[in-house]
């Protein structure tokens, strides 16, 4: 709003000078119509500044404004949760992958139900700085929230051990996409859990 205010000040103060050197170096009837334009100009700049004060003093005094801002201890509550979860759905996994196909199911239900906690978890607003994650790929660059990454990489954990209890086989692909999603989660909470507290 500063710089708005000083590229409409500048502007009138050289009207002005204009209109100095006008009326030393022209005619009377010449000098009649260059003020009468420049009188016309700085009127309208004047009310321009007044609004642009206007405006700037509405701006700063607007209790709403901070309300739109991420408030940090929400952001640290939504890290507390999500952590809490994802650190039972990373045991749960962990101990699937080492369980036979017969005892597969219970681990199944587990996952699925700490992946629909993560979904109801609510992401607090304007906190992109702290839940916007890149991701990178040979075909693209994509960006996600963390709860939806996380989402998606447990989905893949699942759907490797829905198909290894049909068929007794994991994909290994599934497999290897869950494994690199638990450790970029895990390295995205300790990194943000770090940022929190050099505030």
């Amino acid at each position: 709003m500063k710089y708005k205010l000083y590229f409409t000040v500048i502007p009138l103060v050289l009207m002005v000078f204009l209109l100095s050197l006008s009326m030393s170096c022209k005619g009377e009837t010449k000098e009649a119509s260059y003020v009468s334009f420049l009188e016309e100009k700085i009127l309208e700049l004047e009310k321009e500044i007044k609004i642009l004060k206007e405006n700037s003093e509405d701006y700063t005094n607007d209790d709403s404004i901070s309300d739109e801002l991420c408030k940090s201890e929400e952001a640290k509550d939504f890290v507390r949760s999500f952590k809490l979860i994802f650190e039972e759905f990373k045991d749960t996994y962990e101990l699937a992958k080492s369980t036979s196909k017969i005892s597969i199911p219970p681990f199944i239900s587990d996952m699925q139900e700490q992946k629909r906690n993560i979904e109801r978890l609510e992401l607090p607003e304007n906190c992109d700085e702290y839940f916007t994650i890149q991701t990178y790929s040979k075909e693209r660059d994509e960006y996600f929230t963390i709860q939806t990454y996380s989402i998606e990489r447990m989905e893949k954990a699942i759907d490797a051990f829905i198909e290894f209890q049909t068929d007794g086989e994991y994909i290994l692909s599934l497999l290897d996409s869950a494994d690199k999603g638990v450790a970029f989660i895990d390295n995205w909470i300790i990194e943000t859990e770090k940022s929190f507290k050099e505030e």
